[in-house]
């Protein structure tokens, strides 16, 4: 039943040129029947036509029409791709199991990869500047490069200290360059003040929740999203946060990945298919209906006409306004 509800849906959001609303670019295991398979597990995008959706089975996929079709550039079985961010329309930087770092600077026709010092699973990466960034992950891994990716030093993660518990970080923003945010596990938010050079823990009373993703838009705005459907905003460059009703609090529903375009206009995706978005700067978060419940781990947006979100069973969905 399911397959054929997806197959249904797949073929209206074809015929349908031009329908508003999120349309499936691409099918899932079951619709496809391809012997591709993979969950994807983050999408990214460097302008409204080239970019990747990247997941598991070491799949590595590419656009070059905004998300309407879909091409694979890379298969292999064992290997895990959980983070990917874009430098531009032919640059990207590729995270993931093992201690992965892959680079691509011809449009992902060939791959580079970079020795990570690490064989801990590397979540996200994000560049301060075109030549320092930074890059975490599993077990409180945190590392940093200052010559462009070339080479990269593990700051943490590798030893753990009589009584220190390990996190798991999952997503990284900077507000400035000097400015940096980790979240993950147990409600951790990390904070640099220095480019990432060093994090410090921030604290925050009575939330325990995992994060999954964070987002600034600029230095004072930013968002933190996870655990049954929590949402947090901070107007302060991140000095607190406060509570933004997601409609999802009295589930056990949980966001798994966000973007805003600016202070105003954003999506957080989750479980169960969720969407949700916002145009107030996430005082009131609007559900966007899909159709369809498969767990959306991440979603990215290039402007309020093109967004794109991924998901298990190798689902992609395009946003048409």
């Amino acid at each position: 039943m399911r397959g054929f509800v997806l197959c249904l849906l797949f073929v209206l959001s074809c015929v349908s040129v031009g329908y508003a609303g999120w349309n499936i670019a691409r099918p899932d295991d079951f619709i496809r029947n391809d012997g591709v398979e993979g969950d994807l597990k983050a999408v990214a995008f460097g302008d409204k036509l080239h970019g990747w959706a990247v997941g598991m089975g070491g799949l590595i996929l590419r656009t070059d029409d905004g998300g309407t079709s879909w091409k694979i550039q890379h298969q292999e079985e064992g290997r895990e791709f959980w983070g990917i961010r874009c430098i531009d329309a032919k640059s990207a930087w590729v995270v993931g199991s093992r201690g992965t770092i892959w680079y691509t600077a011809d449009g992902g026709q060939t791959w580079e990869q970079r020795d990570s010092g690490t064989r801990n699973r590397l979540m996200d990466i994000c560049f301060v500047t075109p030549e320092r960034a930074v890059v975490i992950g599993q077990n409180s891994s945190i590392l940093i490069t200052q010559d462009g990716g070339e080479t990269w030093e593990v700051k943490s993660g590798e030893r753990v200290r009589v009584g220190e518990t390990r996190q798991n970080f999952e997503a990284i923003a900077f507000s400035t360059p000097e400015k940096g945010f980790i979240v993950g596990s147990f409600g951790t938010i990390l904070v640099s003040k220095d480019g990432g050079e060093s994090w410090e823990l921030l604290r925050l009373p009575n939330i325990d929740n995992n994060f999954f993703g964070i987002s600034f838009t600029d230095k004072l705005n930013g968002w933190i999203v996870g655990q049954e459907g929590i949402i947090l905003h901070t107007n302060d460059g991140g000095e607190t946060w406060t509570p933004q009703k997601s409609g999802l609090e009295k589930t056990s529903e949980s966001l798994m990945g966000m973007c805003f375009i600016d202070s105003k206009t954003g999506w957080a995706v989750g479980e169960f298919g969720k969407i949700l978005h916002t145009t107030d700067g996430g005082q009131t978060w609007q559900l966007q209906k899909t159709g369809d419940s498969t767990n959306l781990l991440g979603v990215c947006a290039v402007d309020a006409d093109n967004a794109w979100a991924v998901g298990e069973w190798g689902l992609l969905w395009k946003w048409t306004p």
